[in-house]
């Protein structure tokens, strides 16, 4: 509980872009039409690119933004900019309770192992 809480944390905010979306393509799984990624070319202000993929979880920034979006995210915030409007979709609460509830649990089994 604690790893995939603290592994969600840590990818999501890792991730670093500053730039316009100069290339989008969104591609999902067969039948069911679900668990879509959309692969981003982002081009920086010095006319560097980064190909960025935006996955089907919760650390991947939205999917299916057009081209033209200028997309800001800088290292180690779990938030981002879309054409300059602040994006708060990462479910933090859900995140760091998990992490919490993980850590109690962990310390609570070796105070267990302590005590026999």
């Amino acid at each position: 509980m604690s790893l995939l809480a603290a592994s969600e944390i840590y990818q999501r905010a890792v991730i670093q872009l500053d730039g316009t979306i100069s290339s989008s393509k969104t591609s999902c799984v067969q039948p069911e039409n679900n668990r879509c990624a959309t692969v981003y070319v982002v081009e920086d202000h010095n006319g560097s690119k980064t190909e960025y993929v935006a996955g089907p979880t919760d650390h991947s920034l939205l999917r299916r933004l057009p081209v033209g979006t200028e997309i800001v995210k800088s290292k180690w915030s779990l938030n981002y900019l879309i054409d300059q409007k602040l994006n708060t979709d990462f479910p933090t609460k859900l995140y760091f309770t998990l992490l919490g509830s993980g850590l109690c649990c962990a310390i609570w089994l070796s105070s267990l192992k302590g005590g026999t």
